[in-house]
């Protein structure tokens, strides 16, 4: 998975130890082997039912298939993941549980010792009574059925391992290869067949993937002991069934809640499931929660349908969920369908979209260079005065003649400015004459070196002196008239 950069790193730390992971045609196993291909780790995988997919094939029940492994390879850990996990199985085959999950996790530990190899053993929370649960490390384990009862003897052989060993247990284990709850509920929808579970039977369901992470990263940190490596969340059977129908677009009304799963030979442990919060405090490793689980597994299913479909071009879209989590896929495959539409169309690879209307440029083209243009397209704009250089053209009902240029000012001219009429006594100047010119102003005194002009009203002529007086003349003053003598 490589979810934290911070993992990557101690993985590739790692990267040059040797693992053989003891059962990887399963939903854990394949998973373990697939994360130390990501991180470039050698491994090799090994399967009781055939050696398809470059595993070898080999039993835990038969010890001498596994001695030419051990000895050519030379694994630095090996993770026992083989097992009988069917609850049901393993009620009704008693030996045959026996001799897989016990003698088998023997023959292993045997092997081991001799090649000084590490160990590492997965196991379940069916080791306990479901009283109780979630449960952590230190809870006393008591199964309820013949399945917990073998995995809890093989977790106590291997942890006699001479080179060190870690136990793993996990919870309601789900993914989209192999049999688990996840795969009844997508077989059911693509069937639309409707489908009873329990509402009273409690676990913490584990992704796949995620336990496969967990595993190769407490392997490859050399851990010993115990730890328990399930999902965060506590629901039932039924919880889950609806949280997966919402995240794989399936309709959750064909699942039914029970009281009792029906079907089951075994017992169940009714509150299981696993708290794991020694892995996140010594690693800090957080497992997935359901929800984020599934829109994985949803998209991991969506490549798988798509690859398939791709193989058979001509085969007709299953009914269902198939369908139902293709378009959902579809959804969240933008990067694909965007990576597919370029290699099929080369000739635009490469090349940025064609601009809509509002993101043109002015003054060019909106349509593609070798497009007609369109029937119901607007008229371009006419160029705007700055792009032309020219002026703006006069509106209708003007002469189309340019307006005359305005008077030179007084600081252009170097002359004072006239003064306002009614302040010299002058009338107002003449306006502008039919020319379009204005009226010069007259030369001020000080420009002609004249005199002022006599105010308007005034004779032009100067003022008559006054006549002597008696005392300039020596004579007497008249007398008035009208008066006595």
């Amino acid at each position: 998975m490589g979810r934290f950069a911070w993992q990557g790193a101690i993985l590739l730390e790692f990267s040059r130890m040797k693992i053989l992971v003891i059962g990887a045609s399963g939903q854990v196993g394949g998973a373990i082997l697939r994360e130390c291909g990501n991180y470039s780790i050698e491994a090799k995988g090994t399967s009781a039912k055939s050696d398809a997919g470059g595993l070898l094939k080999a039993d835990i029940r038969l010890s001498h298939a596994f001695e030419e492994i051990f000895e050519s390879f030379k694994p630095d850990a090996a993770i026992l993941c083989a097992a009988m996990t069917d609850p049901d199985l393993c009620q009704e085959n008693e030996r045959q549980a026996e001799q897989v999950n016990v003698e088998g996790a023997r023959n292993i530990l045997r092997l081991c010792d001799l090649h000084k190899t590490r160990l590492a053993c997965l196991s379940t929370d069916n080791v306990f009574d479901g009283a109780r649960g979630p449960y952590d490390e230190t809870a006393k384990p008591n199964p309820v059925n013949v399945y917990g009862q073998t995995k809890l003897k093989a977790e106590k052989i291997c942890a006699g391992a001479s080179f060190g060993s870690v136990i793993i247990r996990s919870s309601g284990v789900y993914g989209a290869d192999s049999p688990n709850l996840l795969t009844q509920i997508m077989d059911k929808a693509g069937k639309n067949e409707r489908m009873e579970l329990s509402s009273t039977e409690y676990c913490t369901p584990t992704f796949a993937p995620d336990l496969a992470a967990a595993v190769l990263l407490l392997v490859l940190k050399e851990k010993t002991g115990l730890y328990h490596a399930a999902g965060p969340d506590f629901v039932s059977r039924y919880e889950f069934a609806q949280i997966a129908c919402q995240r794989l677009g399936i309709p959750a009304d064909m699942i039914t809640p029970v009281n009792a799963q029906p079907g089951q030979k075994a017992p169940r442990p009714r509150l299981a499931g696993l708290v794991s919060k020694k892995l996140l405090d010594e690693t800090g490793y957080a497992m997935m929660n359901p929800v984020h689980a599934l829109s994985v597994a949803r998209d991991g299913i969506a490549q798988k349908k798509r690859r398939a479909a791709s193989a058979r071009p001509d085969a007709a879209q299953p009914p269902g969920t198939d369908g139902a989590v293709a378009q959902s896929a579809d959804a969240v495959s933008q990067t694909a369908r965007t990576a597919g539409q370029s290699e099929t169309q080369p000739e635009t690879a490469g090349k940025p979209p064609f601009r809509t209307e509002k993101e043109a440029p002015p003054g060019t083209e909106r349509n593609a260079p070798d497009a007609p243009p369109r029937a119901d397209s607007p008229a371009p704009s006419p160029p705007s005065p700055a792009q032309t250089g020219r002026a703006v053209p006069p509106l209708p009902g003007q002469t189309g003649r340019a307006a005359p240029p305005p008077p030179p000012s007084p600081s252009q001219t170097g002359r004072a400015a006239p003064p306002p009429p009614g302040q010299t006594g002058r009338a107002a100047p003449a306006p502008p004459s039919r020319t379009g010119h204005a009226a010069p102003p007259p030369p001020s005194p000080s420009q002609t070196g004249r005199a002022a002009p006599p105010p308007p009203g005034q004779t032009g002529r100067a003022v008559a002196p006054p006549p002597p007086s008696p005392s300039q003349t020596g004579r007497s003053a008249p007398p008035e008239t009208g008066t006595p003598a």
